[in-house]
Parts: structure tokens; sequence; C-alpha cells
């Protein structure tokens, strides 16, 4: 379609011409196809390429339900030596529930380098929202991680999207061996900043860059009673999580 753009206009371009015929100032009309002509020989590929931008979409609702909120076994896992060789052994097992969000690609290119940060923080506290100060944005680990699940490399920051394919970043969990903290998903995360959080009501401001799109953010606005128990709808009755495109904490 866009190869045969130039071809669609110049047709559109010829019939107007001839419909228009007895009105038209043919040397204005000149004039401004010359100029036209020069501003598109200049500037046409980068038109072309705004045009065809990857273009970064947060995707909502959120449903309490698979796959924005999924009960997954943690497998811990540590090194022993067995008949003379060292291998990897699982030691234990914890029951968690993760709570995803996904991104999409709705431009016509890839979004590459694409990352999720929580950018801000804020909690509910005594009737006002309390923001955490000097906030240095962290990165979340994507769903599905391949090289890390797998090859247990370490996890991936940046991925390549392809256009309209849905892709699931966790954000946090709730865990059963940390049963009234919300653990925040972070790749790494500066000492001074919480990882875990005590039951109540908090958001996180949530932003998605890639090259050459537009950052997308959303704020994920999250209400828990606390508590995680292997009772999967016992969990979703504890936590509402909301998708809002305004930050709570501004004044509406």
């Amino acid at each position: 379609m866009r190869k045969r753009a130039p071809f669609y206009a110049i047709i559109i371009f010829i019939l107007l011409c001839y419909l228009l015929r007895n009105y038209i100032n043919w040397r204005a009309l000149a004039a401004v196809g010359t100029i036209a002509a020069v501003f598109w020989a200049v500037y046409h590929q980068g038109i072309l390429t705004w045009i065809d931008r990857p273009i970064l979409k947060i995707v909502e609702p959120y449903e309490p339900e698979p796959p924005y909120l999924r009960k997954v076994p943690l497998r811990f896992k540590e090194n022993r030596i067995v008949a003379g060789r060292v291998v990897e052994v699982e030691v234990a097992r914890v029951t968690s529930y993760q709570l995803s969000i996904r991104i999409k690609n709705i431009g016509k290119t890839i979004a590459k380098n694409t990352s999720l940060l929580v950018s801000k923080m804020g909690q509910f506290k005594n009737g006002k929202w309390d923001i955490q100060p000097n906030w240095i944005p962290a990165p979340i680990r994507w769903a599905l991680d391949v090289p890390a699940d797998v090859g247990g490399a370490i996890p991936t920051e940046e991925r390549n999207l392809i256009p309209e394919r849905p892709y699931a970043i966790n954000l946090g969990a709730l865990r059963m061996d940390y049963p009234n903290s919300f653990v925040l998903n972070a790749i790494i995360m500066p000492g001074n900043q919480d990882r875990m959080y005590e039951p109540g009501v908090f958001c996180f401001e949530c932003t998605a860059f890639a090259e050459g799109a537009d950052s997308a953010t959303k704020y994920v606005r999250i209400e828990w009673d606390g508590g995680c128990s292997e009772d999967f709808d016992e969990v979703k009755k504890r936590i509402k999580v909301y998708l809002e495109d305004r930050a709570p904490w501004k004044k509406r």
C-alpha cells in the first residue's frame, strides 16, 4: 500500500485537474506543484518513516483472571554435587500469583529495544497520597522471558515488539512466603526504594519506551486487603487493580 501511495496521489491529482479545469490558475498550480515536488523529494522518507513508526500501547482493561492474574509456582534451585558432578536441584517451591499488564505495538514497524519502567510510585496513607521522593525508574520483568526462564541468563530488560502481538509484563506478585507483601518484579532496584509493599492502596506509574516511538504511560492503581493462599478465588477477592490514564495523586 505504501509503495503505491505516490501512484494513487498522481491519479487523484489528474482527476481533480480535469474536473476543475475551468477554474484553475495553471501558473499558480505549476508553482505549487513545483514546491510540493521539492518538499516531497526532501522530506518524503521522514514522512513515510513517521507514518510507519511503532506505536506503543498499554492494553486495557485489566481483569482478575488469567492471563492478567495467574497462579504460578516459583521454583528455587541450587547447585549440588551429586555423584561427583555439579547438578541443579530444586530445593523449594512457593505458590505465587503473578499480576501482569500487556503491551502492544499497534504501529506498522518493529518497536526495537522496548522496556517498561516503573517511573513513579505513590501510596495512599492517612487520607492522602504519599509520593516516594527521588524515585529512580526501575525496569520490570517480561513474562515468558525465555533466555532467563529457560537458559538461566539474567532477566531481559529490552525486547523487540512485532506489530499487533500482545506482550505481557509481570509487574508484581503475591507470594505465600510473603503473604502480606506485594512484591514488585523489578529487575534491579536502588537500595533506597522499596520492592515490597504492605496491604493498602498504592499506585505505580508505568511507562513503556522504544526506539523511534513515543512513550506510553498508564497508572496501575492497586487496592489490596492482604493475604495469600492456595485458593485462587479467595485471592481474587482480596485485590483490585485499575489501569488509569491519570495519576490519582493529581488534582482533578
